[in-house]
């Protein structure tokens, strides 16, 4: 093997990829604008949406009046919170598929005890959020009532409403709490960079030369096949490689940004995050993701070298492309750890390692 000339591939074929506006999207734009987008972009939109909902005025019937007590909690509501409307309606059913009413509330009395039969439509946003505050206040007000029949028999309400105290200590840290979130789905989303890293090229450097002819042209010159394909090969893993690496950062950058605003919002139970203790799991991380973009860019190369132009390589890396994200998935499954048994599988051990180490729970020795 000739160093120079594997040299001299690599060199033609990154000049190639530079020079292909396709490629550099998938390879930076994307990693470095598109996903910081999509995740601040969805986090402010659910959380606005979720603001709203619950300072939103939801309007309610009843099918006769309620008590006063009842009525009065409706009325005042709870702070920071939207109100309950009552309205009246004729039907229900009709209510609630026209969406005029968010729940219904049908009063029975039986013997002693007054029973309150919730009618609501699981499919609405509004239905399921007025049903949550109609029970909430409901709660309330039976607790106040458990609590007058307790003091009326002359009880102390405490001790017979709470016989044993327990208490739930998290000696999880922070920052452990921020990794657990991080692993469950940064290894699907750095599987996916890797792969629109790795095949645009592959495809380029295999297919599209095939069909643009230029391929003849190079096995013409006085070069082996192996110095031909490393050529080629070391192209291709370093955009997989630089894709992977613009994601880890732009999406490490992004997930400090929106870590830092949902604390401030209070949307987490995160109050100490000291993000210097990530560094170390983000180069781990970093690592894996880079090895795993090498063995991808050898599959991708492997499959597009059968395809005679750039379309018919395109139809054969897609179902490429689903078998290497499916298993990606195991990052999302709780109960999946890595073990002897999964760190064999392929994709499925990449994916679980960054979860393990982004969870600060990993095994050099794989013990099950």
């Amino acid at each position: 093997m000739r160093k120079s000339i594997i040299f001299s591939i690599f060199k033609k074929e990154m000049l190639d990829l530079i020079r292909d506006k396709k490629t550099l999207f998938m390879m930076i734009v994307l990693p470095i604008i598109m996903y910081p987008l999509i995740f601040i972009l969805f986090t402010s939109i659910m959380m606005m949406s979720l603001k709203n909902l619950s300072e939103k005025e939801l309007p309610i019937a009843f099918n006769k009046q309620p008590n006063e007590s009842v009525m009065a909690k409706i009325l005042e509501g709870k702070e920071h919170e939207g109100k309950l409307k009552i309205v009246d309606v004729k039907d229900y059913n009709k209510a609630l598929e026209e969406r005029e009413i968010t729940a219904y509330i049908e009063i029975l009395e039986e013997k002693e005890q007054i029973y309150y039969k919730i009618y609501m439509n699981s499919s609405v946003d509004d239905s399921m959020e007025s049903t949550g505050r109609i029970k909430d206040l409901l709660e309330e007000y039976k607790d106040e009532l458990v609590k007058e029949k307790i003091e009326e028999e002359g009880l102390d309400v405490e001790t017979v409403l709470s016989p044993i105290v327990y208490e739930t200590v998290d000696l999880a840290k922070d920052t452990e709490k921020a990794g657990y979130l991080m692993g469950q789905i940064l290894p699907l989303i750095f599987i996916m960079g890797i792969l629109l890293g790795a095949v645009y090229p592959a495809t380029d450097v295999m297919a599209g030369e095939k069909e643009r002819g230029t391929l003849e042209t190079l096995l013409t010159l006085p070069i082996s096949n192996g110095e031909l394909i490393i050529g080629k090969y070391m192209a291709v893993s370093l955009s997989a490689i630089t894709s992977a690496i613009l994601s880890v950062l732009s999406i490490s950058l992004t997930l400090v940004f929106l870590l830092g605003n949902l604390k401030q919002a209070n949307a987490i139970g995160l109050e100490e995050i000291n993000f210097t203790e990530l560094i170390f799991p983000l180069i781990v991380t970093l690592i894996c993701i880079c090895l795993f973009a090498m063995v991808v860019s050898a599959i991708s190369m492997s499959v597009c070298s059968l395809a005679k132009n750039y379309k018919e390589a395109q139809s054969y890396i897609s179902p490429i492309m689903f078998i290497i994200m499916i298993p990606s998935y195991a990052s999302v499954l709780p109960s999946m750890e890595l073990n002897k048994v999964n760190a064999a599988i392929p994709v499925v051990n990449i994916s679980l390692l960054i979860k393990s180490v982004l969870s600060f729970n990993y095994d050099i020795y794989l013990a099950p």
